[in-house]
């Protein structure tokens, strides 16, 4: 059966038309996401003159010979007058192109350049497509199709709308569009089979190609033999065997940014190898959290070629430290790199000191897969890292994770109100805070409980509950929801104005009696002391 080969793509053609009508669009994005097919339909539909250049080196001279060329298919005088005064390498020889450019302008026209990352940072082409951008040549508009954002100010560009973007992110196909490519190839997949194609390609065009190749001549859609033939003849064979053994060992741990990975590998030149595959492939990529991220489909090629040794596990040991040591991330994979590395005891030694090490929230599913292997009475032992834990697992609300709490909270309680320990008190004034925090377990009779607990922690503010967590956001309640009968509101104001949450944590909820004192002036209809208050 013959199939069509390019894909109506209405959406793209939209952006596109869009993009245009700026003085530069850029289409960034890796190979094979079908940047040049999508342009080139693009005109074929366009109603203005164009010119195409395809450029397969960096060097200027070239540049400036094919857009000579390409020119002279359009306008032959132009072309004349760009050979005459040739590449510009100083303002006044800019300035002469920008002012034959606006006298040759005098109707739209479109100007593509294909592959402009091979152009280098240094190159004087930059220069003049820099002064190019912003004069007003209002008939010019440049496309440039790039893997990389070229060295240009586009932020400065596309605030002053001289520029527009059309990322990766943009060129993915999603289901639907991904159901219509397959259907253009002759293949009518259940929309779970659409799904799953998409989900594995990445709406990578030329992932989706080879998938539905390799359906079309007989093999199931999670074969992906011509797809792994597609890194081997593309990206692995043009990399020495050294960097192939980076690439095999560092995609278990991806994402990761450049310095864990020149942490993990004891090897500097992992930075720069991520930094070139960014550069010249669709295969590797580096969000805007500076992660780098490999494509689904070469990660799971990559970690079938990796060893599970000891030099491996020592690299998960060492991504592990790396993340441990970062204070501020938003998420942190310690306890799974040092569950791979086989070093769990030494990860809960490490976090089992006051102050030094927190877990984080997000790691809370992997934390229970380590818990489970592990002995109930392991709790006794490294009690820092579980009193976190057992907050984590009773703030996510989930029945299992609950139980699982629930159960070493007695345990802790039980052990350390008969047990000597060095931290004996601030342990168990820490138990106090996550029972009064989460509302499970029992509490001290009689008085407040973070009282006792602060009494406990003997002057140090609790490890377990931070100012900084997401989930301390409304803590503590506001007036209205302890206020609730007629002729209470006195009572209420004076008690909601102290805050034994301070006793606990630092500069929680600092400044809360004015903001008691300002809703009660409201809820009295006192305008002007609730304003007062307020400020």
């Amino acid at each position: 059966m013959r199939t069509r080969t390019i894909y109506e793509h209405p959406r793209m053609d939209r952006l596109i038309n869009h993009a245009v009508s700026y003085p530069l669009a850029l289409v960034i994005a890796g190979a094979g996401f079908g940047k040049t097919t999508a342009v080139r339909e693009w005109l074929k539909k366009a109603d203005a003159p164009h010119a195409w250049i395809s450029l397969t080196d960096g060097d200027s001279e070239v540049f400036w010979d094919k857009l000579c060329d390409a020119v002279d298919a359009l306008n032959s005088g132009a072309a004349d007058e760009l050979r005459i005064i040739g590449l510009p390498r100083n303002p006044w020889e800019a300035s002469r192109i920008v002012k034959m450019l606006r006298e040759h302008c005098t109707e739209p026209v479109i100007v593509c350049i294909d592959d402009f990352h091979h152009i280098p940072d240094d190159s004087p082409v930059l220069g003049l497509l820099n002064t190019l951008l912003f004069e007003q040549i209002d008939n010019l508009h440049l496309v440039m199709l790039s893997r990389r954002e070229p060295a240009i100010p586009v932020g400065t560009l596309v605030s002053k709308e001289r520029c527009a973007v059309i990322s990766e992110d943009e060129l993915r196909f999603n289901d639907s569009e991904t159901a219509g490519y397959l259907s253009m190839r002759g293949l009518r997949l259940t929309k779970s089979a659409v799904e799953q194609i998409n989900r594995s390609s990445g709406g990578w065009v030329s992932a989706i190609f080879l998938m539905s190749e390799g359906i079309r001549s007989g093999s199931s859609i999670t074969e992906r033999r011509d797809i792994e033939r597609l890194f081997s003849e593309n990206l692995m064979v043009l990399l020495s065997e050294q960097e192939r053994e980076l690439l095999y060992r560092l995609a278990p741990l991806e994402p990761l940014p450049a310095e864990c990975a020149v942490e993990a590998m004891g090897d500097s030149g992992a930075a720069r190898l991520l930094d070139r595959l960014v550069k010249e492939n669709a295969f590797v990529t580096v969000d805007d959290q500076a992660y780098y991220r490999f494509h689904p489909l070469l990660r799971d090629y990559l970690v079938r070629f990796c060893p599970e040794d000891e030099t491996q596990r020592n690299a998960y040991r060492r991504a592990g430290l790396w993340y441990l040591d970062q204070k501020e991330l938003s998420g942190s994979f310690s306890v799974a790199l040092f569950d791979k590395a086989g070093r769990t005891e030494e990860f809960l030694e490490r976090l089992n000191h006051p102050g030094v090490h927190r877990l984080n929230y997000f790691d809370t599913e992997a934390i229970c897969a380590v818990l489970e292997r592990l002995p109930d009475d392991e709790c006794t032992i490294y009690p820092f890292p579980y009193l976190q834990t057992i907050f984590f697992l009773l703030l996510s609300g989930e029945p299992r994770n609950v139980r699982i709490a629930n159960a070493m909270h007695r345990t802790m309680q039980e052990y350390f109100s008969s047990h000597e320990h060095p931290y004996r008190n601030r342990i168990l004034g820490e138990l106090i805070v996550i029972s009064r925090i989460t509302g499970f377990g029992d509490v001290p009779k009689g008085i407040e409980p973070l009282e006792e607990a602060s009494r406990l922690l003997g002057g140090h503010y609790s490890d377990t509950l931070r100012t900084s967590d997401p989930f301390t956001f409304g803590l503590p309640m506001l007036l209205e929801s302890e206020w609730m009968r007629a002729g209470e509101l006195d009572a209420a104001v004076d008690r909601c104005q102290y805050n034994p949450y301070e006793l606990v944590a630092d500069g929680f909820g600092r400044g809360s009696e004015q903001l008691v004192l300002a809703e009660a002036a409201l809820l009295r209809c006192r305008m002007n002391e609730a304003r007062i208050r307020a400020v």
